[in-house]
């Protein structure tokens, strides 16, 4: 099951401060486990206590749970416990949820009215079966109409939660922006951890391309990784991995060269965050438009219903009266 984005800010925020006040990590995963942090947490950290108890990390036990956990948050993590700065490191998960969570309210919220509008129409829309066919042919259409609604937003949701659904969102052209810039943000925000926690670049890149791109990156990450070390100039190669992002190769090459990768990477983030925003923000004024289109199309289609039944009627009397 996945977690919240809140939940998993409040999660992170919270195991950081039991971590800089000196309680094991073992045990501070057990104590937010018992005090049930978190509604929809609560269900992971008991896995991953269970696999911390046989032995593993925290990293790994998070890798192990994909429902719950995304591939950047395991590799933050790892890159943590390599170096000794777990602290600074979920505290930044927890400041990268937070602003999901702030996000998806805003969207939320935005779709409140046209929600509202959508149900009217049902209701209302339906008037004229109760009128020709009574209360209960009424409440079935009304009942029928409500699940298919519930169970098309759910469908959408389970598609934007899932790396496939990501996927095909992305060739999407509002929600591909979204699918790109959200990309983007990840892969530079955990490069650049890594980079801070005293990782090598070249063993940070193809975690961050995991984490920022999936397993199809990562792979081409691991590739451009092996052409670096042969000494394959750097500009060109960070070219062919980010084909589609003609400013990502410059400023990564920039940064590795002059030393200053972090600053780099932390415009990069800087740069695909506000990206996320922009892609959000037309998100909040689109998603609602459509919501208006489909109230607007189920009420012109129940009253060109309502018409063409009057019509019949009428017709139908007429030829009796000859």
């Amino acid at each position: 099951m996945a977690v919240r984005a809140r939940d998993k800010a409040d999660l992170y925020e919270q195991l950081a401060g039991l971590l800089e006040a000196g309680v094991p990590i073992t045990r501070a995963i057990g104590m937010l486990r018992d005090r049930g942090a978190g509604g929809s947490v609560a269900p992971a950290l008991r896995r991953c206590g269970a696999r911390m108890a046989d032995g593993q990390a925290l990293s790994a036990s998070m890798a192990s749970d994909k429902a719950a956990w995304q591939a950047f948050e395991s590799e933050v993590v790892a890159a943590g416990e390599e170096a000794g700065r777990m602290v600074p490191l979920l505290r930044e998960l927890g400041r990268y949820w937070r602003m999901m969570d702030e996000t998806r309210r805003r969207v939320l919220a935005g779709l409140v009215y046209p929600m509202l509008v959508l149900h009217v129409a049902i209701f209302a829309g339906n008037v004229p079966v109760a009128i020709a066919s009574g209360v209960g042919a009424y409440a079935r259409v009304v009942a029928v109409s409500l699940a298919l609604m519930y169970a098309a937003m759910w469908f959408f949701w389970e598609i934007g939660v899932s790396r496939a659904g990501l996927g095909l969102l992305g060739r999407l052209p509002v929600f591909g922006a979204a699918v790109s810039a959200l990309g983007s943000l990840r892969f530079a925000l955990c490069l650049r951890l890594q980079v801070e926690a005293g990782i090598p670049i070249l063993t940070a890149l193809p975690r961050a391309a995991l984490a920022g791109g999936g397993p199809a990156m990562a792979a081409r990450a691991e590739g451009s990784v092996r052409r670096l070390r042969d000494g394959a100039p750097i500009g060109e190669v960070m070219g062919e991995l980010f084909d589609r992002d003609a400013r990502m190769p410059a400023l990564l090459a920039t940064g590795v060269e002059s030393g200053r990768i972090s600053e780099v990477l932390r415009m990069i983030e800087a740069d695909a965050s506000a990206s996320w925003a922009e892609a959000m923000g037309l998100l909040q004024v689109w998603v609602p438009r459509a919501l208006y289109f489909m109230a607007m199309a189920f009420a012109v289609w129940q009253i060109a219903r309502l018409a063409a039944g009057i019509f019949g009627a009428y017709g139908e009397a007429a030829s009796l009266e000859w």
